[in-house]
């Protein structure tokens, strides 16, 4: 997994804690720091000594940050010490950020924690689609199912969003899971939420236009508020040019 789509991923998540305000104002700043530059304003030393003391760290993010810029030093040595971390974490946020490094580091703990994470319906719906994402970015794509699960369930908006926008991830899969995607692709261009019906148009330009073009017509013809309208009339001209080219 790329660093920076790591920490991207892993401050928008932290970001919606609200037990965490310093990561959100660095979010919300527009500023783009990284593990090392977080660590380093919460005064822990970079190295792998300090590092390693930092997963018992009373603040979990700054736990989840220490085991994070171990994997990426790529340090296998502090593969055990990640280990007794995850296995005491008892914050899912923070558990599944040291899950992911310690699937980095290749250490098959973490992908059995993060898959565990995405199976587990007790747990919030956006913390098992950031289950899924890690599990994707570290090359696992078993957690489909988890995606379903959140879009059919009554997840406030913005976790579904999340979780529609992680089905074009998925490239190996299934015909009959083919299929699934094409048919919550369709129902969320009648969704509730305007930022649903907003994705789910701009996801049909992975379809064939066969499918794409009528049902996002349709969609245009039914939409009853502007801004949507109009974001599903650009897809539209953008489906067409890619038909025509």
């Amino acid at each position: 997994m790329r660093p920076r789509r790591t920490l991207a991923i892993l401050l928008f998540l932290f970001a919606g804690i609200s037990g965490w305000p310093q990561t959100t104002a660095a979010v919300q700043s527009g500023q783009m720091m990284t593990f090392r530059e977080l660590l380093t304003m919460r005064n822990i030393k970079l190295t792998e000594p300090s590092l390693v003391a930092a997963l018992q760290n009373p603040d979990s993010q700054v736990r989840a940050w220490s085991a994070l810029v171990l994997a990426e030093d790529k340090d296998t040595d502090a593969v055990p010490a990640i280990s007794k971390a995850l296995q005491s974490e008892n914050v899912p946020e923070a558990k599944a950020g040291i899950a992911l490094a310690l699937g980095q580091l290749g250490d098959p703990q973490g992908i059995g924690t993060l898959k565990g994470m995405c199976s587990d319906s007790a747990i919030p719906p956006y913390l098992r689609v950031y289950a899924t994402m890690y599990l994707l970015a570290l090359n696992d794509g078993g957690c489909l199912n988890t995606i379903f699960d959140v879009l059919q369930s009554n997840a406030d908006s913005g976790a579904r969003v999340l979780a529609f926008s992680q089905l074009s991830r998925f490239h190996e899969v299934s015909q009959t899971d083919s299929q699934r995607i094409v048919t919550a692709t369709l129902k969320a261009l009648a969704d509730d939420a305007p930022a649903m019906r907003i994705a789910a148009a701009r996801a049909l330009s992975g379809f064939s236009p066969a499918i794409a073009l009528p049902a996002l017509q349709n969609a245009i013809t039914a939409e009853q508020v502007e801004a949507v309208k109009i974001q599903m009339q650009s897809s539209l001209q953008h489906l067409r040019e890619q038909e025509a080219h």
